[in-house]
């Protein structure tokens, strides 16, 4: 695999810098939609109760509908495509394999959590503060038990990183989605690592820049990971 992380950064630098007003311009107004949309959800449950639920799902099918359209944008920049503001609108399908693999997911995880659930006593556990409390005199046996729970769940995110690049480029269905993401990392979970670690590097020296670093590294960092998944996918 002829591969290397400088020229993927490289490349990505590139790509940030030519579109960078288009880029930051999306990037801030997702943040600032997804800000507004919490606080009005909040405010609205607040009222009336019995529509919260409603509201949150919906609420999560908006926002996996945005960040599903901006990362196509960002796909499209890095095969060097053109794009226009109708690739924002992606098909409602997208959205649906989208939920159905992170409830899947969500399901899984739970599932992996419960010989850690189960190893501590969570009497008196009535909210996230008292459980983290609980968690904070936890026994070693439960300790290592968290340990090797947070250790499955980061190899399962690197399994399944392109999941949503797959949603965009291909028809698959939800269990395909899962399976050909787990094909293109075979292998190559060492790498994600690495991949992984230069991002929060990267991002680092750009809170450190006064912030104003993050206006560059961020949108470079959505598009460097679009670019790992074009040369996995374009590998294979």
């Amino acid at each position: 695999m002829n591969f290397s992380f400088s020229q993927l950064f490289k490349d990505a630098f590139k790509d940030t810098k030519e579109n960078f007003s288009v880029l930051i311009g999306l990037i801030l107004l997702i943040f600032l939609g997804s800000f507004l949309l919490g606080i009005g959800v909040n405010l609205v449950t607040k009222l009336m109760p019995s529509i919260g639920f409603i509201l949150n799902i919906a609420s999560n099918l908006l926002q996996a509908y945005i960040t599903l359209g901006f990362l196509k944008v960002c796909l499209l920049i890095v095969r060097g495509k053109t794009y226009d503001t109708e690739d924002l609108f992606v098909p409602f399908s997208y959205v649906l394999r989208y939920m159905v693999v992170v409830f899947a997911f969500v399901f899984i995880a739970i599932v992996i959590a419960l010989p850690f659930i189960f190893s501590i006593d969570l009497t008196g556990v009535t909210n996230y503060e008292s459980f983290f409390e609980t968690v904070k005199h936890i026994s070693s046996t439960s300790l290592m038990l968290l340990l090797a729970t947070l250790a499955i769940y980061f190899y399962l995110a690197c399994r399944i990183l392109f999941y949503t690049y797959l949603i965009i480029e291909s028809d698959f269905s939800t269990n395909d989605l899962i399976i050909e993401s787990f094909r293109m990392t075979k292998g190559k979970v060492g790498m994600v690592i690495g991949f992984f670690f230069i991002l929060i590097a990267l991002n680092i020296l750009g809170a450190l820049l006064l912030l104003v670093g993050l206006l560059f590294t961020v949108p470079m960092s959505y598009l460097a990971m679009a670019r790992l998944y074009t040369i996995f996918a374009d590998e294979t």
